[in-house]
């Protein structure tokens, strides 16, 4: 009997679902019907383009491979070419097909080279292949088909594997020199020098870095080396990816992030500040137990508008082994979804905002003044950042963060108005968790067994009040999860709010929060701080 892993069960499921007649084009969606045969121009009622995408890149042939090989069931192999010949004898010029769009051309010439070059008795005849090759590379290699972002790199990394089996030299070198263009291009366009990428999300670094990789494996196999700056910047990313994961080795939901992570991953606890990226990661390592090493996020600022949510002045905050405050992720792209419109608001964030008004991104270049992170330090009693958003219509709205070794946030936000606004300092706390109301500025957060305080503090006469409020929490594509938000509200052209959250077991050493005159003072374990803000 044939024991199969996580992933070679994934394929048996698919397998076994496409000898029942029903095709599942990938992990999560509803099968298709295809009793009477495959039908290529399928339009689904809710998702027609993404299902059109994922039936044209045919990874079921990849699945019948898989368990044809383990199960030494040559038939598995033999349906896995019929349906490649099916699809290259259907005429897919329809409307609505996404047959010739750069994602599945790109998937399906891979599974395409795999199935040719692989040890079986049912290849396609060589011309077959050959005029498959042909057109999938020449598509991959015209310009008006290119796209300025992660497909892109998806189309040059297929090109290149074409590459290797092509016959003709010219041809071939013509497109590898195509391909080394659109990635220095696309790398110095995408990338920080600090080697940050700048589509807002560490899942799409994680994903365009895998590319990147998978590139510079195919140019190897092709015998070309990348030049030094380039692989140096490389290098740089995949440094980023061990700052950027958390403790527990997975990643922060910050932009289009579902629940994912890499246990394999060494995880890197020095802070670290990406001005250009508008990120900075504030740590303090826990050398008894590094799963308990605290680790935060800091998010103003942007250079592309891909999956780029309203989450400026936000932070993130991992401690104890666990989420405390929490980004919303991704759920989908669905512009007009009330949900996709939720996670992508400042109220999908732990930050500060308006509550009538939404800031409007214009262009990187334009607004890169007036939203950014403006300050950053490190010492060993304790890390502060500084960020500003000044895109509100006639609001600025400055966020100073100090977290202490003991990894204490305290939060000073100010807004400054030319009219009366209603100003809200949010906060989204794991789903987990469990909110109490101690009074109307002090909350207790329950999670596992640690207890945590959120208190704001009233500095002069402000008119502070507070409500928890329901809020939604993605960890993976169209699915969502509801969690309680706690936020403190103030009716002002000239707000100021001073907000600690400390774990419990420090509410007796954590005393004298005060903000006077642009310093923030407070006593810990006896010990006077003041920081000048």
């Amino acid at each position: 009997m044939v024991t199969y892993n996580k992933k070679e069960m994934l394929s048996k499921d698919k397998v076994d679902s496409y000898l029942e007649g029903k095709l599942i084009v990938r992990k999560g969606f509803e099968p298709i019907d295809i009793s009477k045969g495959l039908n290529w121009g399928y339009r689904h009622k809710k998702n027609a383009n993404t299902y059109q995408t994922y039936l044209h890149s045919l990874g079921i042939i990849k699945d019948l491979m898989v368990i044809g090989e383990l199960d030494s069931n040559e038939q598995l192999i033999s349906d896995a070419r019929d349906i490649i010949m099916d699809w290259h004898e259907t005429d897919h010029n329809v409307s609505g097909s996404y047959a010739w769009a750069e994602h599945p051309v790109s998937s399906r010439l891979g599974v395409i080279i795999e199935f040719q070059t692989a040890e079986h008795d049912y290849k396609l005849h060589e011309k077959v292949f050959e005029e498959l090759l042909t057109s999938h590379c020449e598509f991959l290699f015209d310009e008006k088909n290119y796209k300025m972002n992660n497909h892109g790199l998806m189309m040059d990394n297929a090109l290149l594997d074409a590459c290797i089996h092509l016959k003709d030299k010219k041809q071939r070198k013509l497109y590898i020199d195509k391909v080394l263009y659109r990635i220095r291009y696309a790398f110095y366009r995408d990338f920080t020098r600090k080697g940050t990428h700048l589509e807002n999300s560490p899942e799409y670094h994680r994903l365009v870095l895998a590319l990147f990789r998978k590139i510079k494996k195919s140019l190897s196999q092709n015998k070309i080396k990348l030049d030094e700056d380039l692989s140096i910047l490389i290098d740089r990313a995949i440094e980023y990816k061990s700052y950027i994961i958390k403790p527990d080795n997975t990643y922060p939901r910050i932009g289009d992030t579902g629940a994912i992570g890499d246990k394999r991953l060494k995880k890197n606890f020095k802070s670290f500040i990406d001005y250009e990226a508008g990120i900075a990661i504030l740590q303090n390592k826990d050398n008894d137990e590094s799963l308990n090493s605290g680790f935060m996020t800091f998010k103003s600022g942007y250079q592309s508008k891909t999956h780029k949510h309203l989450d400026d002045l936000s932070v993130t905050l991992y401690a104890d082994g666990h989420d405390i405050l929490i980004d919303s992720g991704k759920y989908s792209y669905d512009r007009k979804d009330p949900i996709r419109q939720y996670v992508t608001s400042p109220e999908g964030h732990s930050s500060i905002f308006l509550a009538d008004q939404k800031y409007k991104l214009t262009h990187p270049l334009l607004d890169q003044d007036e939203m950014k992170i403006t300050k950053f330090v490190v010492n060993k009693e304790y890390k502060h950042a500084v960020g500003i958003n000044n895109l509100y219509p006639e609001t600025n709205l400055k966020r100073f963060i100090v977290l202490t070794k003991e990894n204490i946030l305290l939060l000073v936000d100010r807004a400054v108005s030319k009219n009366v606004e209603k100003i809200r300092q949010n906060f989204c706390i794991n789903e987990d968790a469990e909110i109490i109301q101690i009074d109307e500025l002090k909350y207790e957060i329950i999670i596992n067994d640690e207890r945590y305080i959120l208190e704001s503090f009233v500095r002069l006469r402000e008119k502070i009040t507070s409500q928890v409020t329901k809020g939604y929490v993605s960890h993976k594509f169209s699915t969502y999860v509801e969690n309680g938000n706690i936020t403190f509200n103030q009716e002002s052209e000239n707000a100021t709010f001073l907000t600690v959250l400390y774990n419990k077991k420090y509410e007796s050493a954590l005393a004298d929060i005060k903000m006077f005159n642009s310093r923030l003072s407070y006593k810990l374990f006896d010990k006077q701080f003041t920081i000048l803000l």
